[in-house]
């Protein structure tokens, strides 16, 4: 194909169509497929034995982690509920509606804590502290099943079979 330089920069090949010479120009022009780019990069663990451990361990253990994730906004719900009832009269500007005590709820459960919102009552101190101890076994929960899942994973991947440390059998599984 010939290509002819116009006036205004751009080239016009011999179908008539203006092409661009800048990189923004072609930027501008290429926005759509961009989003296909970012997605592109998800193909990436077809060829990562890492990243497909991964998928398998969470694919098998998903229902136990979301019902970690049920309990824990059980948790969070009824917390800041008591809460709520504990603190709205003492401090009306600060626990004003449940959105905002929940909002204090996922800093304590968190364990961040901010210290802009802290109980002032006995009753809302107690169920604070007793939301945040929740909070780090609530944590270490999923911990703790995606490490024993990824332990499953490695003995199936490495071929070892698990055995009954009393009988010595193998345990179907």
């Amino acid at each position: 194909m010939r290509q002819a330089r116009t006036d205004t920069g751009t080239y016009q090949d011999s179908g008539g169509s203006r092409v661009a010479t800048t990189d923004r120009q072609a930027r501008a022009r290429d926005w759509r497929g961009r989003p296909q780019r970012i997605l592109r990069l998800l193909k990436l663990g077809r060829y990562s034995q890492a990243l497909q451990t991964i998928g398998r361990v969470l694919v098998a253990k998903k229902e136990e982690l979301l019902i970690t994730v049920f309990i824990a906004g059980i948790v969070l719900v009824l917390g800041c509920a008591g809460v709520y009832h504990a603190e709205h009269d003492a401090q009306p500007d600060i626990f004003s509606s449940l959105p905002a005590t929940l909002r204090w709820g996922v800093i304590t459960i968190s364990t961040v804590g901010y210290g802009d919102a802290v109980p002032v009552t006995a009753a809302g101190k107690i169920i604070g502290s007793i939301l945040a101890l929740l909070g780090i076994g609530l944590f270490a929960l999923p911990t703790g099943i995606l490490g024993a899942a990824f332990m499953d994973e490695m003995r199936r991947q490495r071929g070892i079979v698990p055995t009954c440390p009393n009988c010595g059998k193998q345990i179907q599984q």
